[in-house]
């Protein structure tokens, strides 16, 4: 589904769903951790334009967001009072901020109005961008590259001196390929 479609969903915009499960009468019950400022992508747009993010090597079909949904089955919740459920889902949305950063986050919702075989089935919708930073370094032909090679003999070419710039990149291969080298996560 498209990013338009997730935000109509998530943020209860729409007045009819396909999704027969939603009680439109118990949409005031969601609870948001983030509410989104404004539209999704306008959102990160703005943060690109503002040079905050890069797209620079992102291809023309990737994708922008990643969309999280957690939750776990119905009948986890029997006999947990609504501090128990409130801690749960204050802990995944710790979790989701650690994960992607809360600036990163445009959007965490925890659903309380879909009801699956008479019970609620309560769940978490987090949409992020997924962000690496990439470092970028003078390469061994740089004035810079050349003046540390003589001053020391040797070179590491991704000594901190060199670094010519930083930025954070939007990623989606890079980000979740982090989970296991740490190097690229912010």
């Amino acid at each position: 589904a498209g990013i338009l479609h997730r935000q109509q969903h998530n943020e209860r915009e729409a007045e009819v769903y396909a999704n027969a499960n939603i009680d439109l009468a118990r949409k005031n019950e969601n609870i948001y951790f983030k509410k989104p400022t404004g539209d999704y992508m306008e959102m990160v747009q703005e943060r690109i334009d503002a040079g905050e993010l890069s797209i620079k090597g992102l291809k023309a079909d990737a994708g922008i967001f990643s969309e999280i949904v957690i939750g776990v089955n119905t009948d986890f919740w029997v006999n947990k009072d609504e501090t128990y459920r409130r801690e749960f889902f204050e802990a995944v949305y710790e979790w989701l901020k650690n994960k992607f950063g809360e600036e990163n986050i445009i959007s965490c919702v925890w659903h309380r109005d879909e009801i699956f075989e008479g019970k609620i089935n309560e769940h978490i919708h987090c949409v992020a961008v997924p962000t690496v930073r990439k470092k970028r370094y003078y390469s061994k032909r740089s004035v810079q590259y050349q003046e540390l090679m003589e001053k020391e003999g040797k070179v590491n070419p991704h000594d901190e001196r060199l670094l010519k710039n930083e930025e954070v990149q939007i990623s989606h291969s890079k980000f979740f390929a982090s989970s296991k080298d740490e190097k690229h996560r912010i």
